[in-house]
């Protein structure tokens, strides 16, 4: 069953600290950390095709559980957001094309809770929704929104690689309400 709600973002600018931001950025782009090639941009179930695929490290899932040993990178925005449950923390780079192509869009858990896409650098790459909603990608921005919203992110033509930190998470008032649903 889909939800029918209309859509709630919010987009926070300067979301760290300069130095914050700065350390992360340079983290990411260290020629040493470690990505994994998806032959897709977001959902299992989307189609393999030549455009759509993404470099990815997996920093946390719940289920498992699963840490990686670069999950201090993150720690800024744990702390930034406070959440009360990590579910899930991804690392996605998706790569430079001639021109931009839309991935499609996916929810990224069933559960109810919150995605938040942390931009690490400007780019002309972005988040779009199903709703047709599109936020640019600008570094140290940060992208709130209920994780049943669809939503996907495209690659981009203004430099090498665009980078996000995704994170699913539950704050206070998601474990408060009377009927969650999933």
């Amino acid at each position: 069953m889909e939800i029918k709600t209309k859509p709630v973002y919010e987009i926070i600018d300067n979301f760290l600290s300069k130095e914050d931001h700065y350390r992360i950025k340079k983290d990411l782009e260290n020629r040493n950390f470690e990505w994994h090639f998806s032959p897709k941009s977001g959902h299992p179930t989307e189609k393999e095709e030549l455009y759509n695929y993404q470099y990815f490290h997996p920093m946390y899932y719940h289920q498992g559980p699963y840490k990686s040993r670069h999950f201090p990178i993150v720690q800024p925005l744990i702390t930034k957001l406070k959440p009360v449950i990590l579910i899930r923390i991804k690392v996605n780079a998706t790569m430079w094309s001639k021109k931009i192509i839309e991935y499609p869009v996916h929810n990224d858990t069933d559960i109810k809770c919150k995605t938040g896409i942390y931009i690490i650098d400007t780019t002309d790459g972005y988040t779009y929704f199903k709703d047709g909603q599109r936020i640019d990608s600008i570094a140290n921005r940060f992208i709130s929104f209920d994780s049943h919203h669809k939503h996907a992110g495209t690659n981009l033509t203004s430099a090498k690689r665009r980078l996000i930190v995704n994170i699913n998470y539950m704050q206070d008032e998601i474990l408060n309400e009377k009927d969650v649903q999933t």
